[in-house]
């Protein structure tokens, strides 16, 4: 941004032909230093950035100079950086690991806005859904943005707030540019061609959060408008109505609906057909409830009770990374991040009525993981089992609660359909068989997985969740209890 600005005004002082050519050497070599340090930052989105705006710069200005810059910052990377050259062939090499992430990150970005186009997402929530539904599972990396500003604002706003802006700033553009060309301004393309910069910077990172880069960018493109307009008013330049709204509306809507469509390109290629967040209220306490379908009909509707913490699988938790293999599988899901206690175990329950609504007629299986695992099992009831529930598999449940209501132990007469439970604690969980052995109930448990030391805790989840898998498929082979 700052070279192409002080470009701008390096060129007004040299044209005055008078002692602000000192200035203008000054500005010029202010411009060297900043060229060759932007040089030695090797970042390929900050050197693609600067040639574009200046090559604009040039093109808007006719100005000679401008392109003599161009071309002696390229060969000062190509012959003079170190391992410049190779570094900038890497921009044309898609397997490149930094290039091929962010492709994939910018790919999972569409898709998410693609889901909700209007809407948008929760702000602090991109870099999980990413995460979850479309980052490749070999892949264990952890964004917080998209890593580009169109995408990010898509992502967690939708195209009610891309569009207006986008709309704003080639608006502004188009018609300094068009200023600048018919009245070579270096001063105006210099203004123009910074904040183009900024844009062309702003597709490969997430600037609009920097306050020592946006700020700058804001009061460039207020001082471009004020330019322009001040131009326009004083019929120094013409504007044209229809050539000077059609075409940033056009511009603006084209990069809207190319998002869209590469989304829904993308979403066609996944395993799920839909999915969608919302709050479920008990009380004054919030739930966050997750319904997923997949690509076919489904064969069956899991319910996840996850601890509050884990929710969507953010953490490897247990084996249950993530509900994508479910969903290869045919199960449609409904999951809910639960607090324990016995405010979890009524939200439970109001969680196992909305799954039985989103069911209509599947069958159903309940699964709990960790401190609110013991949900599943107080929920196989008499009238769960009414309800269309099949089976439930408890992952390292709470069996022995302190607290009455709370512990399956004390339960287990109660329960009234199979279930598995898994746990790396043969003695607690010998404990519950025995006591449903007695009640003459069917209940099974089953070890964790022997795991190498070698193995990732990836590894060992993905593991854990397709024995899990495993299960299920054996629950819904068993008739159900009349």
């Amino acid at each position: 941004m700052m070279i192409v600005l002080l470009f701008g005004f390096a060129c007004v002082c040299w044209q005055k032909k008078t002692k602000s050519r000192w200035i203008a050497c000054c500005l010029f070599a202010v411009i060297l230093g900043l060229s060759g340090l932007l040089a030695m930052t090797y970042s390929r989105g900050g050197i693609l950035s600067a040639l574009i705006a200046m090559t604009a710069f040039s093109a808007l200005t006719r100005s000679k100079i401008a392109m003599g810059w161009v071309v002696a910052f390229l060969l000062g990377v190509f012959l003079l950086l170190p391992s410049g050259a190779a570094r900038m062939r890497s921009m044309t090499q898609i397997h490149d690991g930094s290039i091929l992430h962010r492709f994939w990150l910018w790919r999972g970005a569409c898709g998410l806005t693609a889901m909700r186009p209007c809407r948008g997402w929760s702000p602090h929530a991109c870099g999980k859904l990413y995460a979850q539904w479309y980052q490749p599972e070999s892949v264990r990396e952890h964004y917080r943005t998209m890593i580009s500003d169109v995408l990010t604002i898509s992502v967690r706003h939708g195209f009610r707030i891309l569009f207006p802006l986008l709309l704003v700033c080639f608006a502004i553009l188009w018609i300094a540019g068009r200023n600048a060309y018919s009245s070579r301004s270096a001063i105006l393309a210099g203004l123009l061609c910074s904040c183009l910069s900024y844009l062309v910077g702003s597709c490969f990172s997430t600037l609009y959060e920097q306050p020592e880069v946006f700020p700058w960018f804001l009061c460039i493109l207020i001082v471009t408008f004020c330019f322009t307009a001040g131009n326009c008013l004083i019929k120094k330049f013409a504007f044209r109505p229809l050539l000077d709204c059609c075409i940033p509306f056009a511009t603006a809507l084209l990069i809207c609906g190319a998002i869209w469509f590469v989304g829904c390109w993308t979403n066609l290629s996944m395993s799920y057909r839909h999915f969608e967040y919302r709050l479920m209220h008990q009380g004054e306490e919030k739930n966050l409830v997750l319904t997923a379908f997949p690509c076919q009909k489904p064969k069956a509707l899991a319910i996840f009770f996850l601890p509050a913490d884990a929710f969507g699988g953010d953490k490897n938790i247990y084996g249950l990374p993530s509900f994508r293999e479910w969903l290869k599988d045919g199960y449609a899901i409904v999951s809910v991040a639960l607090e324990s206690g016995r405010q979890g175990l009524e939200a439970s329950k109001v969680a196992l009525n909305m799954a039985v609504e989103t069911a209509d007629g599947l069958p159903m299986l309940v699964v709990g993981v960790g401190i609110v695992g013991n949900f599943a099992l107080l929920n196989s009831d008499a009238k769960a089992r009414a309800l269309g529930l099949r089976g439930f598999i408890g992952i390292k449940a709470s069996i022995d609660w302190p607290l009455e209501d709370l512990s399956p132990l004390e339960h287990v007469a109660e329960i009234e359909v199979p279930g598995y439970i898994m746990d790396d604690d043969n003695d607690k969980m010998d404990e519950f068989l025995q006591a449903a052995k007695a009640e003459n109930k069917s209940v099974q448990g089953l070890l964790f997985p022997e795991t190498s030391t070698t193995m990732t805790s990836e590894e060992e989840a993905a593991k854990v969740n397709q024995l899990a898998m495993e299960l299920a498929a054996q629950l819904l082979l068993k008739e159900p209890r009349r």
